[in-house]
């Protein structure tokens, strides 16, 4: 029973970007190992670049594609290309790339599998981006209604979810460039006046 949690410790801690590294133990031949994680015996020589199939060493790290990690990588990208895409609204691809987001944490997360772009980060980046849109709309009602107090929070607000996305999501996207800017104008212009 250890041996076999020992194993699974092990394998939880060696997933990373959709690949296994599984260990090699004592009498296994690869076939086994394949069988084992449901791939192509050849699949296994190509991806380890070995020489000599039949002569594997027991404690050889052997890397393993896994089907499951490889969408979660395929929903991520997914999310990421939505996000940067141009023939979008900004709330629709907010929330598009969010359930992509999400579909790949929860893949990643029932694999063990290392997140291959930070899916939690993003995922709180599009929370904050979120908030952001939803105190720059409270602070034009204000603005238009001449309550410079209230406009100014929300405009704060905004800047302060704004800057929490970028430093979380790295680079911006214009839009999110130009909502940056005029927050920054609308409070400078204010603490002018």
């Amino acid at each position: 029973m250890k041996k076999k949690i020992a194993t699974l410790i092990l394998l939880a801690n060696s997933f990373a970007y959709g690949n296994i590294f599984y260990t090699v133990s004592r009498g296994e031949t690869l076939r086994e190992i394949a069988k084992k994680h449901n791939t192509q015996t050849k699949e296994l020589i190509e991806l380890n670049n070995i020489k000599n199939p039949d002569l594997i060493y027991v404690g050889r790290k052997l890397k393993i594609i896994s089907q499951l990690g490889e969408l979660a990588k395929k929903y991520e990208k997914n999310g990421d290309e939505i996000l940067n895409s141009y023939d979008l609204t900004l709330k629709y691809r907010i929330e598009k790339a969010e359930n992509y987001y999400r579909i790949a944490k929860n893949i990643y997360d029932r694999e063990e599998i290392y997140y291959l772009g930070g899916v939690d980060r993003k995922i709180a980046g599009l929370e904050n981006l979120k908030n952001a849109l939803r105190y720059e709309n409270m602070g034009k009602i204000y603005r238009i209604k001449g309550k410079k107090e209230d406009m100014s929070y929300c405009y704060l607000k905004t800047l302060g979810h704004l800057m929490e996305y970028e430093k979380r999501m790295g680079d911006i996207i214009p839009e999110v460039k130009d909502k940056l800017r005029e927050a920054k104008i609308v409070l400078g212009g204010e603490n002018e006046k």
